[in-house]
């Protein structure tokens, strides 16, 4: 428990310091060269664009709108009688002109000059439009009031469609802020209700941003712009800004310090590695350099722990194969999705399609080592019964060496499987059958030989109850390595080596005495052989129940997820020791869901606790944004 509390920590430390990194670079205060006409202050910058060097400012409260080059203002736009209130501001590069949202204006204006603009539309069309994106030659603006997205022809002047975003459903929209396009996907900051709304081409909802994952819930976000696959927002009521990844992972959250604290941020705008930061409350424009995250080392972590299991059982399928067992990596896909989703920074995706493919992988190589151990012991098997059916001394010293050497790689075989070297078990049994071939044909062939110089037809008879004797032996021995169970049957290979002797020697009665025990022992052999299945057939009923449990534990949605890898270690003992040792088996089983149950108690108690500190942070937050407002006022007030 202390270990994993430390990992907690770890984790609270790694995602303070390996994300996205903010470098405060100046203030831009709306100043221009000295003696201008436009050398006055920002009071209230609303809408940021970026273009060829040249960034455009929409100042609400002024009623301007603003060019600045090399941070020093170089033109203004608009003044009482022209604007009344602008917030949102694009330059469109196809005909040069600046379009902005007149927000007190309710039109959508087109800047011709510094004194001259023209509507884009019907006058007064939009109540209270706040923000615009370009596509071709559609403009998509975003009205506040009304949660009305309209598109309209940039050439023509005219409304193509509209989508109003009303009612109680998840795409519902109240008092949304800013609009962003990219790769064919739309975000909106949805002010009031506290989110990034995402919809695809046709304004279909996909799904919200910033509402609590990975502990970071938005306040009032006010402004966004996607860059190179991530996304910023100005969280404008914690005055920071939250950077997350297009499927929602929040990777880094920036409070400034160097350069004062951020007073209700607005629009963004991203430019040369720089963000610009609409800094509202504080009438002015705040420029940051900018560190690009390297990655996210949990969810990479968590990749790296896939490929391991993924390219484990990959390799147990290729054995597979060697041995006629054909089946399909069902781990392979999901691994290929998480790296995928992990290039495009897609986090949440990544982490819980690598989980997914881990677990995928886990649960499929016990099953398919089962099935490659059963096939490798039926090749043993054969060779077993194959070695049985003559016993050492009867075996012509002729073929001493090849009883030896094939002996020797069903040791091997055995050896390799339970150190779960499956590849030279493989390599090694897929010898046994032309092993075991060239033993017996010559083996045979010298029994054959014997036979043709018996001394009587009575001789032929006795040889022959003795081979079908050696042959039951022979399937018993098949079907106990098959069952992975011991059986001992050096006894009765002897009493059929003493039988042929006998036979050999005319004392058919001593034969028939040795065959009887034969008998009896081989009835004994089986019913034993049977019980022990039928004990072994319980145990690993039991094992398959505890296994199908740890797989449920397994499968929790947690924010920490369970340490099973003991539960697994108890399970594979457990699968171990069911053949020879049932009862053994079913204890460990139980031990093993009892493992698998406690780490999954810790691991629910650290993901609240992760929780309870997401919250508590948050709290922290707005405890102090309360005070900084709170002195705030009152310092005013003393003024």
């Amino acid at each position: 428990m202390a270990r994993q509390l430390f990992a907690l920590f770890a984790l609270l430390s790694l995602f303070a310091c390996t994300f996205a990194t903010f470098t405060y670079v100046q203030t831009l205060d709306g100043m221009g060269p000295t003696g201008t006409a436009y050398s006055n202050n920002f009071t209230e910058p609303t809408g940021l664009d970026y273009y060829n060097g040249y960034l455009y400012v929409a100042d609400e409260s002024n009623k301007f709108i603003y060019v600045l080059s090399n941070n020093t203002v170089v033109t203004r736009s608009g003044g009482s009688g022209l604007l009344d209130g602008p917030r949102g501001i694009r330059y469109d590069e196809a005909s040069g002109k600046t379009y902005v949202a007149d927000f007190r204006g309710s039109n959508v204006r087109i800047a011709l000059s510094s004194s001259q603009f023209e509507n884009l539309g019907k006058l007064n069309e939009f109540p209270s439009p706040t923000s615009l994106v370009f596509s071709g030659d559609s403009i998509f603006v975003l009205d506040m009031h009304s949660s009305k997205i309209s598109e309209l022809s940039k050439s023509r002047g005219v409304t193509l469609n509209y989508w109003t975003f009303a009612g109680g459903g998840n795409d519902a929209l109240s008092n949304p802020s800013d609009l962003a396009l990219y790769n064919g996907r739309f975000y909106v900051a949805d002010t009031d209700n506290n989110r990034v709304a995402v919809f695809d081409s046709n304004f279909t909802f996909l799904q919200s941003i910033g509402i609590g994952k990975g502990g970071v819930q938005l306040w009032h976000p006010k402004g966004l712009y996607v860059d190179n696959s991530l996304l910023y927002v100005s969280d404008s009521s914690n005055n920071r800004i939250a950077v997350f990844s297009l499927d929602g992972y929040p990777l880094e959250t920036f409070s400034a310090s160097d350069g004062g604290a951020l007073n209700n941020p607005t629009d963004l705008a991203i430019a040369n590695g720089m963000l610009y930061v609409a800094d509202t409350g504080n009438s002015v424009v705040k420029v940051y350099g900018i560190t690009r995250p390297e990655g996210n080392q949990t969810v990479l972590a968590q990749i790296s722990d896939a490929n391991a299991s993924v390219a484990k059982l990959q390799s147990l399928i290729s054995v597979a194969a060697t041995l006629g067992i054909g089946v399909q990596n069902t781990a392979a896909p999901l691994l290929e999705s998480a790296s995928a989703s992990y290039s495009n920074f897609q986090y949440s995706d990544a982490s819980d399609q690598a989980r997914s493919a881990k677990q995928a992988a886990d649960t499929q190589y016990p099953t398919l080592s089962q099935q490659v151990t059963i096939s490798l012991r039926k090749l043993e098997a054969n060779a077993t019964g194959a070695l049985a059916q003559y016993t050492e001394s009867s075996t012509p010293e002729s073929l001493a060496p090849n009883r030896t050497a094939l002996a020797s790689k069903v040791s091997q075989v055995e050896t390799s499987i339970s150190i779960g070297d499956f590849q030279n078990a493989a390599d090694v049994a897929l010898q046994l059958p032309s092993l075991s071939s060239s033993f017996v044909s010559a083996a045979g062939g010298a029994v054959a030989a014997e036979q043709n110089n018996a001394a009587s037809a009575q001789q032929q008879e006795y040889y022959s109850r003795i081979a079908a004797k050696r042959a039951s032996l022979t399937e018993l021995s098949a079907k106990a390595a098959a069952n992975r169970q011991p059986l001992d049957s050096s006894q009765i290979s002897s009493l059929l080596d003493l039988a042929r002797s006998q036979a050999q020697s005319s004392s058919f009665a001593d034969a028939d005495a040795a065959l009887e025990q034969v008998s009896t022992q081989l009835a004994s052999l089986s019913a034993g052989l049977e019980q022990k299945i039928s004990a072994a057939s319980v145990a690993f009923d039991a094992i398959n129940r505890s296994q199908a449990q740890v797989q449920k534990i397994e499968g929790e949605k947690l924010i920490f997820y369970p340490n099973t890898q003991p539960a697994r270690t108890l399970l594979s003992q457990a699968s171990d020791a069911a053949p020879t040792d049932p009862d053994k088996a079913s204890s460990l089983a139980i031990e093993a869901v009892d493992s698998a149950t406690r780490e999954a108690s810790n691991a629910r108690t650290l993901s609240y606790i992760a929780i309870a500190v997401g919250g508590l942070a948050i709290i922290v937050l707005l405890v102090a944004g309360i005070v900084v407002w709170y002195l705030h006022k009152r310092r005013h007030k003393g003024l």
